[in-house]
């Protein structure tokens, strides 16, 4: 996992044991605890844990047993159409895993670095330049999607996938771009009276007012009353979609 994307904290076993389940914006912990997501595997699991049609497209093609390393030209023909779909524009498009997605990470919060730069949905218009974003499919695994148009600068050459989850990023995508226009203030602001107090908001994304001295310290806080916050001060939290509203009530008596 890149660093710029880090695992879940250790502190949620040690806390309330291993997570059994994950459904919508929730976690379910061995110890009977719920927890309210809202790192969402730093936006892999914006659309819920459930995965959508991404999750039962992986099931399905598991079962035709062809996921071996041998490619699929035409699973790749249908990931970047789907791409194309959700960026209007983009004529290049391709995957990436391991080193060449943190590199790709990288580059993107570097001021005067590469040419592209992070897309997040909800928080920008349709990228106008080359741009890499975090598919919304919640696996843990380090996979990008750069998006580009003709002479786009990046990686040429895409990381082979197995076809299964060439299908499942495919219907992901589709279901982002079915829920884009679903999604917007008056459900993301339902939370404000509490979250303003803690961070600020920009559409979904949650930047803390806390230093970054003062962060872990936070974050462990929150656990305490039941959050899951971003485990790094550099990458926002999400609001939970569809969360209940008594979630947060712990944390409004602080």
């Amino acid at each position: 996992m890149s660093p710029l994307y880090p695992p879940y904290p250790r502190s949620i076993e040690a806390r309330y044991g291993p997570v059994r389940r994950a459904r919508f914006c929730y976690l379910y912990t061995a110890g009977g605890k719920r927890l309210t997501d809202l790192y969402q595997e730093a936006g892999r699991g914006i659309l819920g844990w459930g995965a959508g049609s991404g999750g039962r497209a992986l099931k399905n093609a598991l079962s035709r047993g062809a996921n071996g390393s041998f490619g699929n030209l035409a699973e790749e023909a249908r990931l970047r159409k789907a791409v194309s779909a959700l960026i209007p524009g983009t004529a290049v498009s391709g995957w990436y895993t391991g080193e060449r997605a943190a590199s790709l990470l990288g580059g993107a919060f570097q001021p005067g670095g590469p040419p592209w730069r992070l897309w997040r949905p909800w928080a920008a218009a349709p990228a106008e330049s080359p741009a890499v974003f975090l598919p919304p499919l919640p696996l843990a695994r380090d996979l990008v999607i750069g998006a580009g148009r003709d002479g786009a600068d990046l990686p040429e050459e895409s990381s082979l996938l197995p076809p299964p989850v060439l299908r499942a990023l495919t219907r992901s995508l589709y279901d982002l771009a079915s829920e884009l226009p679903k999604r917007g203030e008056a459900g993301w602001s339902l939370y404000d009276g509490v979250i303003l107090r803690f961070w600020k908001r920009e559409g979904p994304y949650l930047f803390p007012k806390v230093p970054p001295r003062d962060y872990g310290d936070f974050a462990e806080t929150c656990l305490e009353r039941g959050l899951v916050i971003s485990p790094s001060y550099g990458i926002p939290s999400i609001v939970p979609w569809q969360a209940n509203p008594g979630d947060f009530s712990a944390l409004a008596k602080l």
